[in-house]
């Protein structure tokens, strides 16, 4: 699969009517669940290829007679939430200049969470579909690592969310900005930086025990995949006695490393003679800037698909989603997910290949079910899905700004594959490459619109 970003400014400026009759592409956001690789990689993968393929897949036709239909496929993903660690180095020291910035860290905290939904590349402005984060917070105080804030120590500093909103992560924020806030010695002490990252490294990498219970906890709690984020802001520079080297914290990936400097009335170079230790932990430093912001914006083009889905009773489409997930997997009921049909009619556990590497094992499959009665209204026209069920609909385009992709297709009459919306923790039930498999309706191609 193929990820490209691009400016804000180039959204919209390719715009392709597709018939479904040729081989094409078509672009749509990746689900967010998995942040570490969609934000925390400086938002790598902004878009997924999707392919649409023509011809006689009977797996997707539903029952719509007199109709004159063809099939296409489209391939999408879902992904749940991704461990992440965010290790945060705070320059504590009792100033007027360090306080000043420890108050600029806290104040881009509040609406963080409203931040990655706008900016995420995978729909999150519709609050139907789930972004579910899995982050613990660290936060390290330059002066003495052993008295070092996380989960273990601060309840909330933990964020564990099925969807992160505004309202579910309130508390989470507010905790962390006045963690950060708070975080002040005693006394002016030296503003070891990488003396404390180096023992925090040592501790999650097993090399050394810590001398806390709460620290032991809090180590334990840590997955082997989880990735890592080091944050680094201070007033002062780095004054510890040891060369900088890239630390990984125990991270199977490189953690990305941002710096932040104490505030200044020139920021338009950072003036590295004042932090010449801190420059070297790379990337540059960044000076009343939002730490936490990775100031990309995602352009995922305009495909319309000017053949609709045959239309069913009741409003569905022939269409069928089917997810290849990991096979120790039991297909999620909760969240949509039921096994698949077979043909006797019957719901019975399957394992497959999966559709992208046939060689590569079995998967997992599950089929996602498509809402019907009331939830399928509701998610159809209803923006804020108060009648919605865990599922999926092919929705109507939303007068919202962000909805411009279906907005601009629908004046040609036509549909964009974003219109396909998987609600109520359906898109975020576990890692699974989706199919999506539609018989269209060829005889809607002759209808004048």
């Amino acid at each position: 699969m193929k990820g490209v970003c691009r400016s804000r400014s180039t959204i919209g400026s390719r715009r392709a009517k597709l018939d479904g009759s040729l081989s094409l592409t078509l672009l749509v956001g990746v689900a967010l669940s998995n942040m570490p690789q969609q934000i925390t990689r400086s938002i790598a993968t902004c878009v997924v290829t999707l392919a649409m393929a023509c011809g006689n897949d009977q797996t997707a036709r539903q029952e719509a007679p007199d109709l004159v239909e063809r099939q296409a496929t489209f391939y999408s993903r879902t992904s749940d939430a991704s461990p992440w660690l965010w290790v945060l180095i705070v320059d504590d020291a009792p100033t007027t200049r360090a306080r000043l910035l420890r108050q600029q860290v806290a104040e881009k905290l509040i609406g963080w969470l409203d931040q990655v939904r706008s900016e995420s590349c995978v729909e999150a402005d519709d609050v139907a579909v789930y972004l579910p984060v899995n982050l613990k917070v660290l936060i390290v105080p330059s002066s003495d690592p052993r008295a070092a804030l996380h989960g273990g120590i601060v309840e909330d500093l933990d964020l564990d969310l099925a969807n992160g909103t505004s309202e579910t992560g309130a508390l989470w924020e507010s905790t962390v900005a006045s963690s950060i806030q708070n975080l002040e010695s005693d006394v002016i002490d030296d503003n070891d930086l990488f003396s404390s990252a180096m023992y925090w490294d040592e501790l999650l990498r097993g090399e050394q025990l810590p001398e806390r219970e709460e620290d032991s906890n809090f180590l334990s709690s840590i997955g082997e995949n989880t990735h890592v984020d080091v944050f680094v802001a201070t007033s002062r520079d780095d004054s510890s006695p040891f060369e900088f080297r890239p630390l990984d914290f125990g991270s199977a990936l490189p953690p990305n490393r941002r710096v932040l400097v104490s505030p200044s009335s020139d920021c338009s170079s950072s003036d590295e003679t004042e932090f010449m230790q801190v420059a070297q932990w790379g990337g540059g430093l960044l000076c009343d800037q939002n730490l936490f912001r990775y100031g990309l914006v995602c352009d995922y083009g305009l495909d319309c698909v000017s053949t609709p889905p045959i239309a069913l009773a009741e409003g569905q489409v022939a269409c069928r989603i089917l997810a290849y997930a990991d096979p120790g997997l039991s297909c999620p009921k909760d969240l949509g997910w039921f096994d698949p049909v077979d043909i006797e009619g019957e719901r019975r556990p399957l394992l497959g290949p999966d559709p992208h590497d046939p060689e590569g094992g079995v998967r997992r499959v599950c089929e996602i079910v498509q809402l019907s009665d009331q939830a399928l209204r509701s998610c159809q026209i209803d923006i804020d899905c108060e009648g919605c069920a865990p599922g999926w609909c092919l929705r109507e385009p939303f007068a919202e700004s962000w909805d411009w992709r279906a907005q601009m297709c629908a004046e040609e009459s036509a549909w964009n594959v974003t219109q396909i919306r998987l609600v109520n923790g359906s898109s975020s039930a576990a890692d699974a490459l989706l199919t999506i498999q539609c018989s269209l309706d060829v005889r809607s191609e002759g209808a004048p619109g």
